[in-house]
């Protein structure tokens, strides 16, 4: 059983018949900032772009042909062939970092990925990760994001102010969730049909409202898609600054490595004691 990272659990839904799914086997990895290591106290969320490009060879050296949101209904529908080998790399926040560390890479490998944009801070810094004591780090602006739209980046919605979703009136919502794509269609003058949940939190509520708003929306809960996956319960890996190649065999076949299967075991043992000692 994968395990779950903190923050990226929700509620069980049981699913009525005929809920939409991908209907493609598919694993997402989950990245941030790829930067050089500047001792920025965010060491989980900065891959650099050494280790991101050993990522990259690894990938291709394999076979794997990244894949884009915009895709997927395209294979789920079987109006493209499927891939053999499909990935999907997303990267949340829409870091500036990119521009200089990540996206020549991905030109130079002829891979592409998604970047999910706070859409209220484009072009300002990430304020939400104060509280972590990370950054602050500039986020791209908006002729950057409709530069690298241009050269196949595709971008998606990650809310306008990156709140816990779950904590807002409906109204609220509506306008993270919709207002987070009105501003990013305005931006790129095209449809948006991609949001990844802030944090990787959601409930029933929030994913209704998320569902009609996208076609597709992302979690970091860790695993494999696989066919019957709901559209609004996509799973990623997050992909970490010491990933190797080992990990990345256990992250492309499994979604998670064994020692995060270790870690989500302890904690769910302790959970358990601590309830049985109520």
């Amino acid at each position: 059983m994968p395990p779950k990272t903190d923050g990226a659990t929700s509620e069980k839904l049981v699913e009525p018949a005929g809920h939409p799914t991908l209907g493609l086997r598919l694993p997402v990895f989950v990245y941030h900032r790829i930067a050089p290591d500047s001792g920025d106290r965010s060491p989980e969320l900065t891959v650099s772009p050494r280790q991101f490009k050993s990522h990259l060879e690894w990938l291709s050296r394999r076979g794997y042909e990244t894949v884009r949101p915009s895709q997927l209904e395209e294979f789920r529908r079987g109006r493209a062939p499927n891939p053999s080998k499909p990935v999907l790399l997303t990267f949340d926040d829409a870091h500036a970092a990119l521009v200089e560390h990540a996206f020549p890479l991905l030109r130079e490998f002829g891979f592409s990925a998604a970047v999910f944009v706070v859409t209220a801070f484009v072009g300002k810094t990430n304020e939400w990760d104060k509280a972590a004591g990370w950054g602050p780090f500039p986020l791209m602006g908006s002729e950057e994001i409709r530069a690298w739209a241009s050269r196949g980046i595709e971008f998606g919605a990650h809310s306008r102010t990156h709140p816990d979703l779950r904590k807002l009136s409906p109204a609220e919502l509506e306008n993270e969730i919709a207002g987070s794509r009105a501003d990013l269609e305005d931006l790129l003058g095209a449809q948006v049909s991609s949001f990844a949940y802030p944090y990787g939190l959601w409930d029933r509520a929030v994913r209704e409202i998320v569902g009609k708003h996208f076609q597709w929306a992302f979690t970091v809960q860790p695993g494999i898609n696989g066919k019957q996956t709901n559209n609004w319960q996509l799973r990623r890996t997050t992909v970490y600054p010491d990933d190797d190649g080992r990990s990345l065999r256990w992250r492309v076949s499994a979604g998670w490595t064994p020692r995060e299967a270790v870690a989500w075991l302890d904690g769910k043992m302790r959970r358990a004691m601590g309830r049985a000692k109520r």
